[in-house]
């Protein structure tokens, strides 16, 4: 029996490379920046082409039906009584009823 001495292991006691540590790293960063350049050349190119793009018929009157159906009074359910405020005239009132009444 040995006692206070362990017995030898095959132990690797080199030093680690640091110039190949350093290059890996090196060549991680340069590839990490290329990599967001290309995503951001990408998608400017992407929004740029979508911007000069005309908008779609339907899209066109969609956007006319809300506008519509948010500037002008009318009736929603003439049966019910329900009617439809303007979105400014329907925010106003209601300002008003949450304010303190004296």
């Amino acid at each position: 029996m040995t006692h206070g001495r362990q017995p030898e292991r095959d132990v690797d006691r080199s030093e680690p490379g640091v110039p190949a540590i350093v290059l890996a790293g090196a060549v991680t960063i340069v590839l990490l920046v290329a990599a967001i350049i290309g995503l951001q050349f990408f998608y400017d190119r992407e929004l740029e082409s979508r911007a000069l793009e005309p908008e779609p018929e339907l899209l066109v009157n969609l956007r006319s039906r809300e506008d519509e159906e948010l500037n002008t009074y009318g009736h929603m359910d003439r049966e019910k009584g329900t009617v439809r405020l303007p979105i400014d005239r329907a925010m106003a009132l209601l300002a008003a009823s949450a304010e303190p009444q004296p």
